[in-house]
């Protein structure tokens, strides 16, 4: 179900956005007075740490994509040197910035975050949307208006042509005045009844 992806990608790119959040605090850390062993293995760490940005990089972008997110800059080269316009991912900066200038770290965070938002925002609306009795209202009708074509195209033949013909105008027409017939006796209000229809049709 959608609520379950949205409710995945919510959950990855927080943690995506806390391992970049740690790199990028942590990748130009100077040691004073730490131990070899401690040095190591924050080294050790900050490299898993990398793995799993480059890893999880591809599927951010998609996110990011997905909703719009302004992740592609253009890099202007300073007067004084010249050169081409330079455009630069928010996503690939975070690990190799070829900017003609470094991109500011919360930039990155910054986009991060509206995508973290635009994911729960997502994540929300599913989950409203699975707790609503109507929406699954909608999809019974939906699947049952549906089945005869469904049939059909089971039996080899094309039910796109039928279901444009009068003859399958004819069958939606009988499957819809059947359901609403049930739905009234099962008690269902005016204004129940037009909302349904409403989605129906569209």
């Amino acid at each position: 179900m959608k609520y379950f992806t949205a409710k995945d990608d919510s959950k990855f790119i927080q943690s995506f956005y806390s391992d970049v959040k740690f790199y990028l605090d942590n990748s130009n850390r100077e040691f004073s007075g730490e131990t070899i062993n401690f040095i190591q293995e924050f080294a050790a760490s900050n490299n898993a740490c990398r793995e799993r940005i480059a890893q999880g990089l591809p599927r951010a972008k998609r996110l990011a994509r997905l909703f719009g997110m302004p992740a592609d800059l253009y890099s202007y080269p300073a007067m004084a040197v010249g050169g081409p316009v330079i455009s630069v991912n928010v996503f690939e900066a975070i690990l190799n910035d070829d900017g003609h200038s470094s991109m500011p770290d919360q930039r990155k965070l910054d986009v991060l975050n509206q995508t973290i938002g635009a994911c729960k925002e997502l994540e929300r609306k599913e989950f409203h949307q699975i707790i609503n009795p109507f929406y699954w209202l909608n999809l019974i009708i939906k699947t049952i208006l549906r089945t005869p074509f469904w049939v059909l195209e089971t039996a080899g033949f094309k039910s796109e042509s039928f279901e444009k013909s009068l003859a399958g105008k004819i069958v939606r027409f009988i499957e819809i005045i059947g359901i609403l017939f049930l739905l009234v006796y099962l008690g269902f209000t005016d204004s129940e009844l037009k909302e349904i229809i409403r989605k129906i049709v569209s």
